[in-house]
C-alpha cells in the first residue's frame, strides 16, 4: 500500500505568511499558532487558497490570544543559553549554572553542592553544553528514580516488570497494561517528595488501570499530600519544560505551541 504524503506550501495573509500541510486524508482544517507566532494549517488538497484564508480569518481572535500567550511565557520563562549566571531546577532546588571553558573534547556537566558546572571546549555550541546538561540530569534521573521506585514498589506491594527512564515531551510518567513503569528524567528537577507522588501515582496504576476512587484512596495512602504535589507539578510544568528546550526546538516545536499543549500529564 502506498503512504499517504503531506504536502507542504506557503500562503501570504496580510504581513503573515501561512505554513500550509495538506494531508489526503484530512477532514477538516486544522490551525494552530506555532511558537515562533507563525501560523499552520493542515488541510487535505481539495482546499483552496481562499478557503483556507477564510479560515484562519474566523480564527483571528484564537490566533490573537495564543500569541499573547506565547509572549508571556517568553517573557516569564525566558530561554537558557547555558552560560554562567543562569539557574536550573534540580530536586526543588535552583542551582546555578558556571560554564567553564576547558581543553576537553566535548562538554561535560555535573552538580557541585550549590552548583552546576559545565566544562566545555573552547567554541562549544549552547546545542552541545544542552546535551551534556541533559546527560548529567539523565544520570541522576537513573541513581535516584530507580532507588524510588524499589523503595515504594516494597513498601505497596507491588511489583513492576520494568523501569524505563525516557524524556517524554508530555508525560511525567506512565504504567503499562503489564506493569511496565516510564518516569521522566525531567522529574529531576522537582522536589524529593514530588518525585515521590509521581512514583506511587504510577505504581497505583499497577492494580488500577483509571483514577477511580480505588486509585485515588491508593496514591493517598502512600502520599496523603498529594494533592498538594499535584498542584506544584502544574505550577512548574512550563518552566521544566522550557529549561531544557533549544531555541531551534522552542521555534518549530508544536508540541509547545501553548501553555496547554506544553502541559505535562500523569
Amino acid at each position: 500500500m502506498k503512504r499517504a504524503t503531506t504536502r507542504a506550501e506557503v500562503v501570504k495573509y496580510g504581513e503573515d505568511w501561512i505554513d500550509v500541510h495538506r494531508r489526503p486524508r484530512q477532514r477538516h482544517m486544522h490551525l494552530t499558532v506555532q511558537p515562533n507566532g507563525r501560523i499552520r494549517v493542515t488541510c487535505n488538497l481539495r482546499r483552496t487558497s481562499a478557503e483556507i484564508l477564510s479560515f484562519v480569518d474566523s480564527c483571528g481572535r484564537f490566533i490573537d490570544r495564543r500569541r499573547s500567550e506565547l509572549a508571556e511565557i517568553n517573557r516569564r520563562y525566558p530561554l537558557r543559553k547555558f552560560v554562567s549566571g543562569e539557574e536550573f531546577l534540580f530536586l526543588g532546588r535552583r542551582l546555578r549554572l558556571d560554564l567553564i571553558w576547558s581543553w576537553h573534547r566535548r562538554a561535560r556537566a555535573k552538580f557541585c553542592d550549590e552548583v552546576i558546572e559545565i566544562l566545555a571546549p573552547v567554541g562549544c555550541s549552547g546545542e552541545d553544553r544542552l546535551n551534556a546538561l541533559i546527560e548529567c540530569y539523565r544520570s541522576e534521573a537513573r541513581k535516584w528514580l530507580g532507588s524510588r521506585l524499589s523503595f515504594f514498589a516494597g513498601l505497596m506491594g507491588l511489583t513492576p516488570t520494568r523501569l524505563t527512564i525516557r524524556g517524554q515531551r508530555t508525560l511525567w510518567g506512565s504504567c503499562s497494561g503489564e506493569g511496565a513503569i516510564s518516569l521522566n528524567w525531567k522529574l529531576m528537577a522537582c522536589p524529593a517528595d514530588v518525585i515521590d507522588y509521581v512514583i506511587v501515582h504510577e505504581l497505583s496504576h499497577i492494580p488500577h488501570r483509571n483514577h477511580g476512587p480505588g486509585f485515588w484512596r491508593l496514591v493517598a495512602r502512600f502520599d496523603p499530600d498529594y494533592k498538594r504535589h499535584r498542584q506544584w507539578l502544574k505550577e512548574h510544568e512550563t518552566e521544566i519544560g522550557r529549561m531544557f528546550m533549544a531555541a531551534e526546538e522552542a521555534s518549530t516545536s508544536e508540541d509547545h505551541c501553548t501553555p496547554a499543549q506544553m502541559a505535562f500529564e500523569l
